[in-house]
């Protein structure tokens, strides 16, 4: 805890305070409290405790800053403010907590859910592009099945043709053969058997 004037300076500073701030009490109240805060914000700081001093803004929930520490480190405090009297006189009373550590905890967590949400977003853009190629060679695969469908059926009907082809053949053959054995039966045999009945013939035969 510490009481701030209307000046900004250090009024009082509890042992918390100066533990968190690294400075002593005496040392506390020969600054301003703007020392404390980061030189781009001291302004804004500034004007904000003006206006919250006169009243003309009212800040009742708790708020984070980053403060600056008499060994320049930084650490983050959890501020609560309220107007108060000291010595009869109106200041700020200022309830501050160290957060630090519980601010870089936060930090991890949303850093390491951050990596896991880019993570998700890759593995989904992965699988995504992993689907579009799958469907791709599915596509593939359908068109390579078509093809040899129609090749076998081309292949089927060829067959089917051949063995017509080679029926038709056997066919003819033995009709060929049968008019040929016929030819032999009634017309050749009956010339060999007279000329085996003719003389002289005979030693031809």
């Amino acid at each position: 805890v510490c009481i701030v004037r209307e000046d900004m300076r250090h009024a009082y500073a509890n042992g918390k305070y100066c533990d968190i701030t690294g400075y002593s009490s005496s040392e506390l109240k020969k600054i301003r409290i703007a020392r404390l805060i980061l030189t781009d914000k001291r302004e804004t700081w500034k004007n904000m405790y003006q206006l919250f001093f006169h009243n003309e803004i009212k800040i009742e929930k708790s708020f984070i800053a980053t403060a600056i520490r008499k060994d320049g480190k930084k650490c983050s405090i959890e501020c609560s403010r309220a107007i108060t009297i000291w010595k009869g006189k109106p200041a700020i009373q200022l309830i501050v907590r160290d957060v630090t550590e519980g601010m870089e905890r936060e930090n991890k967590i949303k850093a390491s859910n951050k990596l896991l949400s880019d993570q998700i977003i890759n593995i989904t853009a992965e699988l995504i592009s992993s689907s579009g190629k799958l469907k791709q060679k599915r596509n593939e695969l359908i068109s390579h099945k078509l093809e040899l469908e129609k090749v076998n059926k081309e292949l089927l009907q060829t067959n089917r043709a051949m063995s017509i082809l080679a029926r038709n053949i056997d066919k003819k053959k033995k009709e060929v053969e049968r008019k040929t054995a016929h030819t032999v039966l009634t017309k050749i045999i009956p010339i060999i058997n007279d000329l085996k009945k003719q003389k002289g013939m005979q030693k031809y035969l």
